[in-house]
């Protein structure tokens, strides 16, 4: 078995038919394996003796001390009765699919256009989730598994928001018998479920991307997904170093930062950043959301109350920071909604901002969401010529 990305042993929670197969391929694939189901442990001894040798059984509350990763084989209904405190800084493979007739006829789960994962993540807040093998029955699962090379190999779709855990899944996906697709971010899992295209695909890769990629524009880039959301520094310096960190500066430069300004990106330094807009907005001098789809982090959009030397306050400020949802209409989206904020809650009837000059695509922003030219172009101490603009009656 590959090692890669430092997986070594398989934590499932859940030890019923879909859970002994999860088994029977990490044994396979030659992972330490440990297995829990909802109650005594003396009540699945026997079956994973007989079905999965050298899986160990423990109690749910002990699987995570004993995994790298642990899967979530549980009828979905029963995901609160995880032991999320012992799942902190975990990762999660979440495999559970919503059935009413297991699990009841519950709203919360049933939304054809939501993905569960979502849920699950909202619930293990300090895990990391991604949503894999859901999409495929336990027959195919324990009947497809293939060597790499296989003609015809079975490829798993998984959803994830973190790009290294996206890597260790489909590390896992593959040594367990099977080529990964990437569908795009936990939002986007809901593809995967009962009800959508994708649930019981036993496609090749080729045909799974395809068909993936026919829904792309439609799920991917729906604004209905989007949501402007207080931060949360832990989990959204993650996904800023994500978006700083192969960006060579180009998305600070083009905000008007000098390269003296910019600061490297690391999760510290991520982290202090958040931690000081959650300080300014307990102070009255700053409104800071994070831009959203599903639970991922793509952008920040603020509103700093006070003057300074170039521009009036308040003044609003975006930033969309994962460059695949750029030229998406999130910006605007974004911008209408802090500027309802603005009126409604902070109750300004104007507001100001500013753009570079050479930056067409902020200009072109503002203007859509009625920002006027105020004043002419200057230049600022570090010689960038920026453009100030306003909108009045908010």
């Amino acid at each position: 078995m590959d090692r890669q990305n430092n997986i070594q042993r398989i934590g499932i929670l859940g030890a019923g038919k879909v859970g002994i197969v999860f088994a029977q391929l990490a044994l396979k694939a030659g992972y330490e394996v440990a297995i829990a189901g909802s109650g005594d442990i003396s009540k699945i001894a026997l079956s994973v003796k007989v079905l999965a040798p050298n899986a160990k059984v423990y109690r749910p509350e002990e699987i995570a001390a004993h995994s790298d990763a642990v899967i979530l084989a549980l009828p979905l209904g029963k995901y609160t009765t995880i032991p999320k405190h012992t799942l902190a800084n975990k990762l999660v493979i979440d495999a559970m699919n919503y059935w009413w007739e297991t699990d009841g006829k519950r709203s919360d789960l049933s939304a054809s256009d939501v993905s569960t994962s979502e849920i699950v993540q909202s619930f293990l807040v300090n895990s990391r989730v991604v949503k894999a093998f859901n999409h495929m029955g336990y027959h195919a699962l324990h009947d497809e598994s293939a060597e790499p090379n296989a003609k015809q190999r079975k490829a798993i779709a998984l959803a994830g928001d973190n790009e290294h855990d996206i890597n260790k899944v489909s590390n896992i996906i593959n040594n367990f018998g099977f080529d990964a697709v990437y569908v795009g971010p936990l939002a986007a899992g809901a593809i995967l479920q009962p009800g959508n295209v994708l649930f019981g695909a036993n496609f090749t890769a080729q045909k799974l991307r395809a068909t993936a990629a026919q829904l792309h524009e439609l799920l991917i880039f729906s604004t209905s997904l989007l949501s402007l959301t207080k931060p949360n520094p832990q989990l959204d310096a993650l996904q800023a170093h994500e978006w700083f960190k192969c960006d060579n500066n180009t998305t600070l430069t083009l905000m008007g930062n000098a390269p003296h300004e910019i600061k490297p990106s690391t999760i510290e330094n991520e982290l202090n950043t958040f931690k000081e807009f959650v300080q300014l907005e307990s102070l009255g001098a700053q409104y800071t959301r994070l831009i959203r789809y599903g639970s991922r982090a793509i952008g920040v959009i603020w509103i700093e109350t006070y003057d300074t030397a170039e521009l009036n306050g308040p003044s609003i400020h975006i930033m969309i920071g994962d460059k695949k949802f750029r030229n998406k209409g999130v910006g605007q989206w974004a911008l209408e909604r802090m500027l309802t904020f603005a009126k409604n809650s902070l109750h300004y009837t104007t507001m100001h901002s500013r753009h570079l000059s050479s930056n067409a695509a902020a200009a072109q922003l503002l203007q859509g969401v009625d920002f006027k030219k105020s004043g002419k172009p200057y230049l600022d101490t570090n010689g960038l010529t920026w453009q100030n603009v306003h909108k009045i009656n908010l």
